[in-house]
């Protein structure tokens, strides 16, 4: 038992231990993501980077083995920071505030497009004066297609899906790089400052509570 335990891989969304042993060499994204949350709790990376269809699918995961879920040291309990974290957003979500504004989009797509088209007008003209000048706008328009590369990139929808890779063919970002790191940047980030507020929170309650047995 203690050899096939090592071998499975674990991980909690939304407060249920799932199997995903089987799963991750099939997964879309690589297997490294899989792995990169064995035995702790993936509930926030879940539900930021998988579309409505890939949630739809948790409850065909099976469900880990009592032999196989962690101890709390190595993954400790849900806090109740990240409970009304969990709650607000399901909150925001209830009420629209994830619902795509496509006249938005449209306007950020021209807002980049006019910046764009005015740095090659600048650009193409005799006087160096303007020639120099173009440089602000084609500059801007670079940094703009990297944040609308970067909502892209992030999103979930067809929309994203349709424009995902936007940001490689205008400004030369790799796609493929920004869901490896970037993607994983922020879902580790959010891993790792949860368990130091854990540990943070617990080692002051365990010395408070030795400062009270002490007084006494």
């Amino acid at each position: 038992p203690g050899g096939r335990k090592k071998d499975r891989l674990v991980c909690r969304i939304d407060d249920k231990w799932v199997d995903l042993t089987n799963w991750r060499k099939a997964h879309p994204a690589g297997s490294h993501w899989i792995d990169a949350f064995d035995q702790r709790d993936a509930t926030e990376v879940m539900h930021a980077f998988h579309s409505d269809k890939a949630l739809g699918m948790l409850q065909r995961l099976p469900s880990a083995r009592e032999t196989d879920v962690p101890s709390k040291e190595v993954c400790p309990d849900v806090t109740p920071l990240q409970r009304n974290f969990r709650a607000f957003r399901a909150g925001l979500i209830k009420d629209g505030w994830f619902k795509r504004n496509y006249i938005v989009e449209a306007a950020q797509m021209a807002s980049w497009g006019a910046m764009l088209a005015l740095g090659i007008k600048l650009a193409t003209t005799a006087d160096w004066k303007y020639k120099l000048l173009s440089v602000l706008p084609i500059a801007i328009a670079n940094s703009y297609a990297g944040w609308l590369a970067h909502d892209y990139v992030h999103g979930t929808d067809k929309f994203c899906n349709f424009f995902r890779n936007f940001g490689a063919v205008t400004a030369g970002l790799s796609t493929t790089m920004w869901c490896d790191k970037h993607n994983m940047h922020h879902a580790k980030v959010r891993h790792v400052a949860t368990f130091k507020i854990h540990r943070a929170t617990t080692t002051t309650t365990a010395t408070n509570t030795e400062d009270k047995r002490g007084g006494d």
